[in-house]
């Protein structure tokens, strides 16, 4: 009960402040056949783009025409900021338009546009909102190899003004273009690994970027109640990157499968609070009536066990976890899905990586055989 409890703590504060995210440049039409369609987002430089999504809308009737997942991460073009380029075959000519979403974590509609005319979304995740005409296009007439793309100086979509055609720059700051400032301070905490079994250390790394000009204390904290081994603070060097040491206690307690959010803050308010999750697979087991006595369980997964993260998949590992079992029967396997979730599910109800596991199948005679 006291996991489920942090879990939600964890994702009210895991998510540090970022820079904005927005759209830069874009490209939908030329003369001839259309080439090198595609989308350019800009921001604070190491923004995670594979938190995003762009979706495009269809002008006449404002429904989702498609989602395409982001990826990879904003390189630093100068004063904290960058731009990435993404090829998108087929972007619709007429009035449509785009919203770039964040999805992992708060979702949230950071950017929003249209071409060749305002619509409303009547779906997705900018469902209500009005994609309004950047007020350039791109005619038929427009050479190959040229976009259209944000002017001006600033460090929000707001700050710059969409231009008329001009030839592309997929992949560098725009012509015309300066981003001011120096971008958005970022604190990331990362676990290698983020699941470990109680007892067992965990490499801990604390990045600043930009690296700071003099060392800077972080306090590192966990909910009452967890038993880690942490050090109270931390120093992060002139470098950036600190790589420390945590370890989830082996109490000797039942407790089952648990998630630990984990916050390194700076008390003087500097920098953004990082967060990371930590699992734990319980190493502790209920008693058994006799030592003698072996536990053995069988499970029907033919519907499936659910994702990894997920409740399904997590009522499933407490009825686990609440057995405890010896020897644990997976039922009609080939009709779960993933066996990559199976693994896992029994991997976080506690049995050890490498553990002895086999697979049976039914012989043409009915009689069943190990594979």
């Amino acid at each position: 009960m006291v996991s489920r409890i942090l879990r939600l703590c964890f994702l009210l504060t895991a998510f540090p402040a970022e820079g904005a995210v927005f759209v830069n440049e874009l490209h939908y039409d030329n003369t001839g056949a259309d080439t090198g369609e595609g989308v350019e987002i800009a921001g604070s430089a190491e923004t995670d783009l594979a938190a995003y999504d762009l979706v495009f809308y269809n002008g006449a009737g404002g429904d989702v025409l498609r989602t395409v997942p982001l990826a990879g991460v904003l390189p630093d073009l100068g004063n904290g900021f960058g731009v990435k380029w993404f090829p998108i075959p087929g972007i619709q000519n007429d009035t449509d338009g785009l919203a770039l979403v964040r999805r992992s974590g708060p979702e949230d509609v950071t950017d929003r546009l249209a071409w060749e005319g305002s619509f409303p979304a009547a779906g997705g995740p900018a469902a209500g909102l009005t994609l309004s005409d950047i007020g350039v296009s791109e005619p038929p007439s427009t050479p190959a190899g040229f976009s259209l793309q944000l002017t001006g100086s600033g460090q929000a979509a707001s700050d710059f003004t969409w231009s008329a055609p001009s030839a592309a720059s997929p992949g560098a700051v725009n012509a015309g273009q300066t981003f001011s400032g120096s971008g958005t301070t970022r604190a990331t905490l990362t676990l290698i690994p983020a699941m470990v079994t109680e007892g067992l250390p965990v490499e801990a790394t604390l990045s600043l970027r930009p690296a700071p000009a003099q060392p800077v204390l972080f306090s590192l904290s966990a909910p009452p109640g967890a038993r880690l081994k942490s050090p109270p603070r931390i120093t992060v060097p002139v470098s950036g990157t600190v790589t420390f040491s945590l370890t989830p206690e082996a109490d000797g307690l039942v407790e089952g499968f648990e998630e630990i959010p984990i916050l390194a803050s700076d008390p003087a308010g500097v920098w953004p609070t990082a967060g990371a999750g930590l699992s734990v697979i319980d190493a502790d087991r209920p008693a058994r009536s006799s030592p003698e006595a072996v536990r053995l369980m069988s499970l029907n997964v033919k519907v499936g066990v659910g994702v990894p993260g997920g409740e399904e998949f997590a009522a499933q590992r407490g009825i686990i976890e609440r057995i405890s079992p010896d020897v644990l029967l997976l039922q009609e396997v080939d009709g779960a899905g993933d066996f990559a979730d199976c693994r896992a599910l029994v991997g976080q109800a506690g049995f050890p990586e490498g553990a002895a596991f086999f697979a049976t199948g039914k012989r043409a005679d009915g009689r069943f055989e190990r594979r």
